[in-house]
């Protein structure tokens, strides 16, 4: 067999590479050398099961010469057919005791376009096309994988990716990155091949990214219109899943610092802590060599009404976040001039997730944003398509706005300028940027009746999952810390949860609202110490050794800085006063949304907003059959966890759980397993003594269950563990449930309730003082009667 040598350019190289001339027999066939070597290995390790890698190369060498290719490079050859078929996912690479090893994998199917699907792994087949790529027609049924995409390119994949769309080919001349190969294959190239228009409009749109990208210092061409805007701009900006919004936020707060807005007047309100926290930290990076850089104000719109009313008046501690967002509402509609003094400080006002923004909380930002003086600008991010919170607009009797929530109440209003982010980061797979596509436009679609549209929405998210019908212990899907587990209501949440606690498997448990868990460590190191008492190294080292169990991954200086850092005075020995007033406002370093210590997160999809992770699995509702559902909100909350994933989705179905929410906030649940459904602290009040926080904290990894007696009907209920240890007390509305459940009992059976974790909380005297600090356990299950007395209130 002769050979041409040929050259070609790849940046400032000159690439040598020896390509074959077939002979007329394999012309015949039509099948090129690389297929027939690729064919050949899949029917090895058919027949053996798995090959070393090294003897997988040695055997496709001797193929390779036998038919005619020279040694030195029928090895070269060799080597890239085995590397391409692992890139592709054909077959698999592993190692066993030290030894690189290749098998054969399960078969499966990816699109490649919208003609063509590839046969990915699985033995050779009667009927099965030959070649490194085993195309087929897409109208095939299977269950299809999806093909992964990231927009980050080196300086030399740029390059390659320039060179590939000049040439329209895939040339052997090209040294391409093992992930480039990979890509070029999963969109349906092989080496010595056209790139067919799929792959060449795939590449351009890539290469068109990344260049923009770098010329925008990070930025897509979309983000930087947002930035580059005037600083009293009033600007709304439409951000679908990942675009960006978060990344372009704080890019914003950036530009204005920049632009001479004094960083403590830009104050940015988000939906969640979590957000807050992330924005601030980018900006604090970003501005660390200007002065005052790190000034900007970040608030959740319930921490923002707390800060509000509190610079000019006592905050009264009752009455939760709900009442502070009424008081702060009622002050701006009365033009309280020092509140009005307070607000006009503001330089820029950044909102987020506004389309969550509904009902009260709504309300407070119309009259904020009204309060502002016109010169001051204001930059709102939303999506009405992720608007999932309309059922929250109606909860106050006296709000009433003409749109649903604060998004689209500045989208029919005049005086603003209205921008896009348009191009979707997040989406690591041709299905999965396909769903965003579709789903949105059908969301916007008109012409559709609302069911039709939900209906529509369901199958493209059944579309787009590369696994469905799973089961909740189903092994196929990914059991990591950082993927999640979604459901529709947060009653499906706990309930999976409890499943999954019964069979021993490791999750972690969303808390539902503005629940946190603050570190537990710093209350069973804490507790016993009166408020202005300091803390010394040695009560740190004293209080480690005698814990039970010992805390799994602290020494004791690492604990000392820890609680330094909390008490934030740069002191030796930090005062107790000083950790109490950081506990109460809960930094993000020290808190989490979440129960448990493994496994990946369970919560609502109303929870997850402004999470993703790269394996999502939806536990997709039934269609509701009930009187006025909001089939478009609905519709939402699918789009919402379809674009939740970044690589792949999987889909079950969750079990139909039944129950009502009540006035006071307490979840009951219907049915055999019914009864009162406790997720987090709430509703407890810590015991006095080390002796409780001690039990709390061996019960944080013991897990038992619990529940609550009480001595007399007229005593208090204290929650009791399953070893007898009375750990805390119940206050209302709790306590009144428990009464309702209880009838005249003095305790209440073993149920499912368990104590799954604690946080450190600030004890407090009659009049609301701090007076130390302790434990309270976390709970997560259901509290029943014993008896079918609850069937009326939970059914």
């Amino acid at each position: 067999m002769k050979f041409n040598q040929k050259k070609s350019l790849k940046g400032n190289c000159i690439v040598e590479t020896v390509v074959p001339k077939l002979g007329q027999k394999i012309f015949e066939t039509q099948m090129t050398l690389r297929q027939i070597l690729a064919d050949f290995l899949r029917h090895e390790l058919f027949s053996l099961g798995s090959l070393s890698r090294s003897k997988s190369i040695s055997v496709l060498t001797v193929k390779a010469q036998t038919l005619g290719v020279e040694k030195a490079i029928s090895h070269a050859l060799a080597i890239e057919v085995l590397d391409d078929l692992v890139l592709t996912g054909d077959i698999g690479a592993w190692t066993s005791f030290g030894e690189p090893m290749v098998l054969l994998l399960d078969r499966r199917m990816m699109p490649v376009d919208g003609q063509d699907t590839i046969i990915l792994g699985g033995p050779p087949m009667d009927g099965d096309p030959f070649g490194i790529l085993r195309r087929i027609a897409t109208d095939t049924v299977f269950e299809q994988e999806a093909f992964e995409f990231r927009p980050e390119l080196s300086e030399a994949e740029t390059q390659s990716i320039a060179a590939l769309v000049d040439l329209g080919e895939w040339s052997p001349a090209l040294a391409l990155s093992p992930g480039l190969r990979r890509v070029l294959l999963h969109l349906g190239c092989e080496p010595d091949g056209k790139l067919s228009r799929h792959a060449d409009d795939f590449l351009k749109e890539w290469l068109q990214t990344v260049t923009a990208l770098s010329q925008g210092g990070g930025l897509d061409v979309s983000q930087q219109v947002v930035v580059s805007q005037e600083k009293h701009a009033r600007l709304v900006v439409t951000a679908g899943p990942g675009c960006g919004k978060t990344h372009t936020a704080s890019a914003r707060v950036i530009e204005l610092v920049k632009s001479g807005v004094s960083p403590a007047s830009i104050h940015l309100i988000t939906f969640t802590r979590v957000a807050a926290q992330e924005i601030s930290e980018r900006v604090k990076s970003a501005l660390a060599d200007q002065v005052y850089g790190a000034g900007i104000q970040c608030f959740t719109l319930d921490s923002f009404a707390w800060h509000l009313i509190g610079s000019i008046e006592d905050q009264d501690t009752s009455g939760g976040f709900d009442k502070s967002i009424l008081r702060a509402s009622a002050l701006l509609s009365a033009r309280e001039q020092r509140l009005l003094d307070w607000v006009g400080r503001i330089g820029h006002l950044v909102i987020d997730e506004a389309q969550d923004v509904v009902g009260i909380r709504q309300k407070l930002s119309i009259q904020l944003i009204a309060a502002l003086p016109a010169s001051v600008g204001v930059t709102v991010f939303g999506d009405w398509a992720q608007a999932i919170y309309g059922a929250w607009s109606d909860q106050n009797a006296n709000v009433s706005q003409p749109a649903s929530n604060l998004h689209a109440h500045i989208l029919a209003s005049e005086g603003w300028k209205k921008l896009e982010l348009s191009f979707n980061h997040r989406a690591g797979s041709a299905k999965l940027k396909a769903f965003a596509l579709d789903a949105r436009a059908c969301l916007g679609n008109i012409e559709l009746q609302a069911k039709e549209r939900y209906l529509l929405v369901r199958e493209l998210l059944e579309n787009a999952a590369s696994t469905q019908g799973a089961d909740l212990l189903d092994r196929r899907i990914p059991w990591s810390f950082d993927n999640l587990i979604l459901t529709r209501s947060r009653m499906a949440a706990e309930a999976a949860s409890a499943r999954l606690s019964l069979r021993g498997r490791p999750h972690r448990l969303k808390l539902s609202g503005h629940t946190h868990v603050v570190e537990p460590l710093i209350g069973a190191i804490c507790a016993g110490k009166t408020v202005g008492e300091p803390l010394t190294q040695g009560d740190v080292e004293q209080r480690i050794e005698a814990l039970s169990p010992a805390p799994f991954g602290w020494t004791p200086d690492e604990a000392f800085v820890l609680l330094k850092s909390v008490a934030g005075t740069g002191k030796a020995a930090p005062r107790l006063s000083d950790i109490i007033v950081k506990i109460e406002q809960s930094p993000v370093h020290i808190t989490h949304d979440y129960i448990g210590q493994s496994g990946p997160l369970i919560g609502s999809v109303h929870g997850a907003k402004g999470k993703e992770a790269e394996d999502v699995f939806f536990l997709m509702p039934p269609i509701p059959n009930y009187e006025d559902v909001d089939w478009d909100e609905e519709a939402r909350v699918l789009f919402v966890a379809g674009s939740r994933a970044s690589k792949r989705l999987h889909l079950g179905r969750t079990r139909q759980v039944f129950g009502r929410v009540e006035q006071d906030g307490s979840r009951w649940i219907s049915g055999q397993d019914g009864g009162l459904a406790l997720s987090g602290s709430d509703g407890l009040t810590p015991l006095p003594g080390r002796g409780p926080v001690d039990a709390i904290w061996g019960a944080t990894f013991d897990q038992p269950l619990c529940t609550f007696r009480r001595e007399s009907v007229t005593s208090e209920w204290q929650l009791v563990l399953q070893n007898g240890h009375a750990v805390a007390t119940a206050i209302d509305p709790l306590a009144m449930n428990l009464n309702y459940l209880a009838n005249e009992a003095l305790s209440l059976p073993f149920g499912s309730l368990r104590v799954a974790g604690a946080t450190t909380v600030a004890t407090t005297r009659r009049d609301g003082k701090p007076i130390g600090v302790a434990l309270l356990p976390v709970l997560q299950g259901t509290v029943r009667s014993g008896s079918q007395s609850s069937e009326k209130r939970i059914t």
